[in-house]
């Protein structure tokens, strides 16, 4: 959203304390479970070199800044690559933090070497905090640089003032809020996404009625039949098992009146909740009617041109294998979603459409997608092949890495379909040299190591070792990287 801002996190005016009479090194407190695989990572890299303070059980919130404020240095790891609370609240103790580059959204809260040190990957990380822990005058330097920035900038009051400030911005600027229809479209929208992910409950026959007040609108439209194909499902929180053969028909009468009047051809929201709903409730012809409006809509884009209505002669373009299963009376319904998802997935990596952080995915049939991501989890669940390990299945792992690389915080997940692609091209060095890069990044050491060096070789027999450490020189922090390899190399 254009209007959309970032409210910040905020610090505190906590007590100073002298560095030299703070009992720990490194402290570290937060969760730590499987979901966090770099934060494990993180702890155990920096737990077998440095005396990593690591309390037993959860700490209130008091116990917890009692600890930062006892530490020189907080080593941090956010789950998605966002800015979290523990920046804000070591640097409110006085403690360096070491935190990962994730870019404007922290820099602007904290100035990167001044205020807050920032690490590449486990070999930086590894670099930084010998330096800090061996120099704690410049390690403390910084830590006040931070406390001083929390002081002058980031306490609950300029927060306050920041939202007050927004406020009248956004309601003395023409254009800057929705108000009137927009405005009820885009609440009962928000309702729609808490209530299919779990984090609200509300009247499903109630919402549906007060969306489709907005059917005018292309997202309103789409979001009417999110609701009734996963009201019909069971394993959803919007489920109604009394209403579910209801909504089925309603829903499909829907898709049929889009596909008669060309209503919103050129959304590619519509169009995708149009196709999936149709496809889920056994109507492939007419899923594949809203996959020729989006190639299209998508011909139109690149052409400048108007978009047909009914698009019965639009190019399936970006739609071929579900063209083909389509038209492939053997096909049965899984082949034919498995289809549609690569498809969609490659048309919403397109349109920018990657994944929704934050969001739980109930990755089974009969979950409406909204992003490339979801798609492609969809169609994992419709392979006969899945992850299996005798099979070649690079095509769907290909684009599953192809939007993993792309998105903040999926790193870890990324590291397993670079895996598979390795395993199956294991004379492919570029894609050796990217697994180890990712293992690094996603702060483990030894394994990505090995990977490099076996890599390197792989490239040096192919006459292409330059290349091999070209591709190095373009990762964040390669200075350390290619150093590291070579000594291995020479070994």
């Amino acid at each position: 959203r254009v209007n959309a801002r970032r409210l910040r996190h905020n610090g505190y005016d906590y007590q100073w304390r002298d560095h030299a009479v703070r009992s720990h090194a490194l402290s570290f407190c937060g969760v730590v479970d499987k979901h966090r695989p770099m934060r494990q990572a993180m702890l155990e890299l920096l737990g077998k070199r440095f005396p990593l303070h690591r309390p037993e059980g959860r700490l209130d919130f008091s116990s917890m800044m009692k600890l930062f404020a006892d530490s020189r240095i907080i080593p941090n790891e956010s789950i998605s690559r966002e800015v979290n609370f523990r920046l804000f609240e070591g640097a409110s103790c006085g403690s360096l933090v070491l935190s990962q580059n994730i870019g404007e959204d922290q820099d602007v809260c904290f100035t990167p070497e001044r205020e807050v040190v920032l690490y590449e990957n486990s070999l930086d990380l590894l670099d930084k905090c010998v330096f800090y822990v061996k120099h704690d005058k410049v390690a403390e330097k910084i830590a006040r640089n931070a406390r001083a920035r929390v002081l002058a900038e980031h306490l609950p009051a300029h927060r306050a003032q920041e939202t007050l400030d927004m406020a009248a911005e956004l309601s003395s600027r023409p254009g800057a809020r929705a108000t009137g229809a927009a405005a009820e479209g885009a609440f009962y929208l928000t309702l729609l996404q808490l209530a299919r992910h779990g984090s609200h409950k509300l009247n499903t026959p109630w919402l549906l009625k007060r969306m489709g007040e907005h059917a005018e609108d292309a997202e309103s439209a789409a979001g009417i039949l999110v609701l009734l194909a996963e009201a019909a499902m069971p394993e959803s929180p919007l489920y109604r098992a009394e209403l579910a053969a209801l909504y089925k028909e309603q829903g499909l009468e829907f898709c049929r009146e889009l596909a008669r009047t060309g209503m919103h051809a050129q959304s590619v929201e519509c169009n995708l909740a149009a196709s999936s709903f149709a496809l889920l409730t056994g109507e492939p012809e007419l899923a594949f009617v809203f996959c020729q409006r989006q190639a299209g809509a998508l011909a139109a884009d690149e052409t400048g041109a108007t978009a047909k209505p009914d698009a019965s002669d639009a190019p399936v373009s970006g739609f071929a294998r579900f063209a083909a299963a389509v038209k492939t009376e053997e096909a049965d319904a899984g082949k034919r979603l498995y289809a549609f998802y690569l498809d969609w997935a490659e048309v919403l990596t397109g349109c920018g459409y990657l994944a929704q952080p934050g969001f739980q995915m109930r990755i089974m049939r009969g979950f409406m997608p909204q992003t490339a991501l979801e798609c492609l989890f969809l169609a994992q669940t419709e392979s006969e092949v899945g992850m299996e390990v005798n099979v070649d299945n690079s095509e769907l792992m290909e684009l599953l890495h192809r939007v993993c690389s792309r998105l903040p915080g999926y790193e870890s997940m990324d590291m397993g379909f670079l895996a598979y692609l390795s395993l199956y091209d294991q004379q492919n060095w570029q894609l050796q040299a990217s697994y180890g890069l990712g293992g690094l990044r996603c702060l483990k050491l030894e394994e990505p190591l090995c990977e490099l060096v076996e890599a390197a070789g792989k490239a040096a027999g192919a006459g292409r070792e330059a290349d091999f450490f070209r591709l190095l020189a373009e990762a964040p922090a390669s200075e350390y990287i290619i150093r590291v390899v070579r000594e291995l190399l020479k070994v």
